[in-house]
């Protein structure tokens, strides 16, 4: 039996890959194809209990990216860091085990998938203690990861941040990140996956629409795992980034009202984020750039002898990325987040909530009826009941009445 580790990395279609998966479980059960659900799947809790569970605490602690994985899998399903323990950590990795096993148990498979983008900041160890978990499980571990080039990545990323809560700084301020800098140097990554796997293990493919299998993601993705795509669900790109002023008021909010800490998130910022996602995502097209021509040609330079590493070790050419920036201006354009269009977001998300509590009141208004029609339901039964017990009383006998 086969496992396929996707490791994303983030801002890759991660979140469009677990819909797919998520929501052809079954049918791809029928081609042999396993999805863990205790390890991966759309939410965050789960791929981050995995992670959790696989990874050194104290290490992955004191990385940025722990910080909001924690965040996110709190608000995904009531995570507390400090319950945490190793021997819970020990108790996630034997459900996932047994889920396998039980399912091998059933009904024959021959590869089982497990996807989550939060492994792409393991460390050695902890990719190690993951090899050790999966060894007694499965004859063969393959690791599929998705690169990025890192001008789009960043900006992504960027957008992702604001999105989740997750600071009010500038797009500069990100780039001063040493974490984030190492992590999207791709050689070392590779390097860390290859060390404990091998290198044949390793299938690294390029997240760019001209790269995919049919210039998409989810035929790419079918391609690399062996998954049949005839009769299967593909459901739209999921977390699109959003435009760049729509970015700059989410910026503006979580300035003012920033999170309580790096756990939760205040209700205000689930409010707007839920409103934002649902108005948004899939309609602001407004164009705009957070890196100049030079600054975006500057930053592939930064990682050009990385990139061009893993180009001649696994994919046998000079260059890993076409390196045009042509499509980013010479000066940045600026977001222009106007007074008026501050005022029409407003205004929309307000729409949202007056939209919301329609709704609300309306499923409040229909449970009300069904409760009321309930309540006239039991008094007309209870009524039959009297009667019934009135006749039968009154057709007793006198000495079986007084029994």
């Amino acid at each position: 039996m086969r496992a396929i580790l996707h490791i994303g990395t983030h801002k890759t279609g991660s979140s469009t890959i677990q819909l797919f998966l998520t929501t052809n479980h079954d049918a791809l059960i029928r081609q042999r194809i396993f999805v863990s659900k205790k390890a991966s799947n759309r939410k965050v809790i789960n791929q981050f209990r995995f992670c959790t569970a696989v990874c050194d605490q104290k290490e992955w602690e004191n990385h940025h990216f722990y910080k909001y994985a924690g965040n996110m899998a709190y608000l995904g399903g009531g995570f507390r860091e400090e319950t945490y323990t190793k021997e819970i950590r020990k108790g996630i990795l034997e459900e996932v085990a047994a889920e396998i096993r039980e399912h091998e148990k059933r009904q024959r498979c021959d590869t089982v998938i497990f996807t989550c983008e939060w492994l792409d900041v393991a460390s050695e160890n902890d990719i190690s203690r993951l090899r050790e978990f999966l060894a007694p499980l499965f004859e063969e571990v393959q690791v599929l990861v998705y690169l990025r080039r890192q001008p789009e990545l960043l900006t992504s990323w960027y957008a992702q941040m604001m999105k989740n809560g997750q600071g009010s700084g500038s797009f500069d301020d990100l780039l001063l990140w040493p974490d984030e800098a190492a992590f999207w140097n791709f050689h070392r990554l590779l390097q860390r996956w290859k060390k404990v796997f091998g290198k044949r293990h390793i299938m690294p493919r390029i997240f760019d629409r001209k790269a995919f299998v049919n210039g998409d993601l989810l035929d790419d993705f079918a391609f690399a795992t062996g998954v049949d795509m005839a009769g299967l669900i593909r459901p739209e790109c999921q977390n699109e980034s959003l435009s760049s002023d729509i970015t700059e008021f989410l910026r503006l909010v979580n300035r003012y009202h920033p999170m309580p800490s790096p756990w939760q998130r205040n209700a205000l910022q689930r409010q707007i984020r839920s409103h934002i996602y649902r108005t948004y995502e899939k309609t602001a097209k407004r164009k705009g750039y957070l890196l100049s021509r030079a600054r975006a040609e500057l930053i592939l330079k930064l990682f050009r002898d990385s990139n061009n590493r893993v180009a001649r070790e696994y994919f046998w050419r000079n260059e890993l990325f076409d390196e045009d920036c042509s499509s980013y201006p010479e000066e940045i354009v600026p977001h222009e987040l106007t007074l008026e269009r501050s005022v029409e977001i407003a205004a929309k998300l307000c729409e949202c909530w007056q939209d919301a509590q329609g709704r609300v009141q309306r499923d409040l208004d229909a449970k009300k009826n069904e409760l009321q029609d309930l309540h006239v339901k039991y008094k007309e039964i209870q009524e039959q009941y009297e009667c019934l017990k009135r006749a039968t009383i009154e057709g007793c006998p006198k000495g079986e009445r007084a029994a």
